[in-house]
């Protein structure tokens, strides 16, 4: 029969070989991760120009009607529903 001591010892040991894994686990993960998606962030930056400029197109073409009409729906949306809960 072991001691106290041991078995604490023995658990301890076993705690840090446990972390150490995870931790070498999430390590490689994130490089994986980081290698994986840097050559995709170049072919991205160009399609995110291109829908920043589509974005900024589509705002300029909503008339002032529409707004009002879509404030309206949601400030009604926020009355009924926060008089509910």
């Amino acid at each position: 029969m072991q001691s106290i001591a041991q078995d604490s010892y023995q658990a301890a040991f076993l705690m840090l070989i446990g972390m150490g894994f995870v931790f070498l686990f999430l390590t490689l993960l994130i490089v994986t991760i980081h290698y994986v998606i840097r050559p995709l962030g170049a072919t991205q930056k160009s399609e995110m120009s291109t829908a920043k400029q589509t974005d900024e197109m589509v705002t300029t073409q909503v008339s002032a009607p529409v707004v009002a009409a879509i404030s309206g729906a949601i400030r009604r949306y926020e009355q009924q529903h926060l008089s509910n809960t």
